[in-house]
């Protein structure tokens, strides 16, 4: 086993914030990070995303200079996948993403405007539910991001 990368504190609460139960550390282990070639273990860690029993599993796909991100999470077997866009920035790029999912008739979950910092709406987050099929989620992955994994 790895040594634990960090760990977090997790309380349970209702829609309204209120706890619901005396929280407990959880451990988080070390990022699989790959100094070349990690495009092709994406979808082994997608396949592992899949296999998971836990309630929340997520896994984030970074490019090395962190400039561009996926995140999958599986929620109670559900799988969404999110991007967060600086779209004051970035307009186009949401735009082609936007015009991404909807070829492949695949509307957004969630598309609303999130606070960075002290700008309430700085970043433009997109979730689209997904299939269980880790070979059209891993080949997705990508298709906002055209040469920069």
């Amino acid at each position: 086993m790895r040594t634990p990368y960090g760990k977090g504190w997790v309380v349970t609460v209702d829609k309204n914030g209120k706890e619901m139960d005396e929280g407990h550390w959880f451990y988080i282990r070390q990022p699989d990070c790959y100094s070349s070639n990690g495009l092709k273990w994406i979808g082994m860690d997608i396949k592992r995303l899949l296999r998971s029993r836990a309630l929340l599993s997520s896994l984030i796909i970074s490019s090395l200079d962190g400039r561009n991100a996926v995140s999958l999470w599986q929620k109670q077997r559900d799988i969404t996948l999110g991007l967060s866009i600086h779209w004051r920035k970035e307009s186009r790029r949401e735009q082609q993403i936007r015009e991404i999912f909807a070829k492949m008739s695949i509307p957004p979950s969630k598309d609303y405007l999130a606070a960075n910092g002290t700008i309430l709406d700085a970043t433009r987050v997109l979730d689209y539910s997904m299939p269980r099929n880790a070979s059209f989620i891993s080949d997705l992955c990508f298709a906002p991001f055209p040469g920069s994994f």
